[in-house]
């Protein structure tokens, strides 16, 4: 027997105590009222003290997640546009699902939309006992790229939910390359590269390899950051 099973026999048990003390014509109601509500109270308890360690065993063997979708485009504009990887929601939730659920955990989103247009996205994670917790960010629709209205709720709908989710269990996305720079997320950002960064560049890699990791190494922090995930590094990368 599991401690899930554990606690519906004793919560059984329990009530059964109550409700033979309800046939007892000395048994008053707000007696009968406060034995129930220390049941409710004993199995809230319970719940959660079953949440919290459901949790912790899943994350005793956590899923790993990879960041498994490239996203380029130019910006409206003609400035900077996109070029960076991120984790797909329906990756997330196979990866995650099936482990919460071995640990008797669910999980869904509630959604939500203001009069401003702000859209609040809500992770429920929940335990079969009963006992859930939430986790809830915000955006405004997602403009960028050439998305049309509807498009633009839908892409921060599931930004949201994947991050949601992530934060709910406490998990975090692997990159596809870092190169030993730890991404700060996967929001789009400005392009880095300059137009000497990029001369200065192909000097060193048109040297070999040895030549561009010893240039690379060279960059501020901040430059590899931004540029770690850029299709013009993996090209310099890649030249012979």
């Amino acid at each position: 027997m599991n401690d899930n099973q554990l606690v519906v026999q004793e919560s059984g048990a329990l009530m059964a105590l109550i409700s033979k003390a309800a046939t007892d014509p000395s048994m008053d109601v707000a007696k009968l009222k406060e034995l129930l509500e220390v049941k409710e109270r004993w199995e809230a308890g319970e719940a959660r003290k079953a949440f919290v360690r459901a949790l912790a065993d899943f994350k005793q063997s956590p899923p790993k997640i990879a960041k498994n979708k490239h996203v380029g485009f130019a910006a409206r504009d003609g400035g900077a546009g996109a070029d960076y990887w991120h984790a797909t929601l329906d990756h997330v939730c196979d990866q995650i699902g099936e482990g919460l659920s071995r640990n008797g955990l669910s999980f869904r989103w509630e959604t939500k939309q203001d009069d401003k247009g702000m859209i609040a996205v809500s992770c429920v994670l929940q335990h079969v006992l009963g006992h859930s917790e939430r986790v809830t960010l915000q955006g405004m629709p997602d403009a960028s790229g050439k998305k049309n209205s509807i498009q633009q709720v839908g892409s921060t709908v599931t930004y949201l939910q994947r991050y949601t989710l992530l934060l709910a269990t406490g998990l975090a996305t692997g990159v596809q390359d870092t190169d030993g720079v730890p991404p700060d997320d996967d929001e789009p950002r400005a392009d880095p590269w300059t137009d000497e960064l990029k001369k200065t560049a192909k000097e060193a890699a048109e040297k070999g390899r040895a030549s561009y990791a010893s240039w690379w190494k060279s960059q501020s922090r901040e430059f590899r950051e931004a540029a770690v995930e850029t299709s013009v590094h993996a090209d310099f990368k890649a030249m012979e």
